[in-house]
C-alpha cells in the first residue's frame, strides 16, 4: 500500500490565500473561460440575461473561477490532512465563505446605488462532478 505524505494545514491554507488575493484586474478573461469549462462548470439563467450579466459583471466569473481553483486545492490535500486539520480547514472555509457572501452583498448594493435601471438576474450554478471512463 503507498504511504501518503501528510501535510501542513498552513501550507493548504497558503495556497488558498494566494488564490484569494489574486487581484481581478490581473486575471486573463480568456484563461477563466477556459479554466472554467475544463472544470466543468454550468451556469444556468433562471431569471434574467446571462449573455449580458457576464459581459458587465467580470467579477462573478473571476469569483467562479477561485472556487474552483480552492475547490482544486482542497480536493487535491483533503486526505494527507489529519482529522483535526479537516475540522479547522472547514471552519476556515466557513470563514471564507461568510467573508465572501458580505462582499457580494456590498459589491451588489453598490452597483444598485450606481446604476438607476437595475436588471435582476437569478443564477442556478453547479459542478458536474460526473466522471466520464
Amino acid at each position: 500500500m503507498k504511504k501518503i505524505d501528510k501535510i501542513k494545514l498552513t501550507d493548504v491554507i497558503s495556497q488558498i490565500n494566494k488564490v484569494i488575493d489574486k487581484p481581478i484586474n490581473q486575471t486573463n478573461l480568456e484563461l477563466i473561460l477556459a479554466d472554467l469549462k475544463l472544470s466543468k462548470f454550468k451556469v444556468r439563467a433562471i431569471e434574467g440575461e446571462l449573455d449580458k450579466f457576464l459581459k458587465t459583471d467580470r467579477s462573478f466569473l473571476v469569483s467562479l473561477w477561485k472556487i474552483d481553483r480552492i475547490d482544486a486545492i482542497v480536493d487535491h490535500y483533503f486526505d494527507r490532512l489529519s482529522h483535526q486539520d479537516r475540522k479547522l480547514l472547514f471552519r476556515y472555509l466557513d470563514s471564507i465563505e461568510s467573508r465572501t457572501i458580505n462582499e457580494i452583498e456590498n459589491n451588489s448594493l453598490s452597483k444598485v446605488k450606481d446604476n438607476k435601471l437595475v436588471k435582476i438576474i437569478k443564477l442556478e450554478v453547479f459542478k458536474d462532478r460526473n466522471k466520464v471512463n
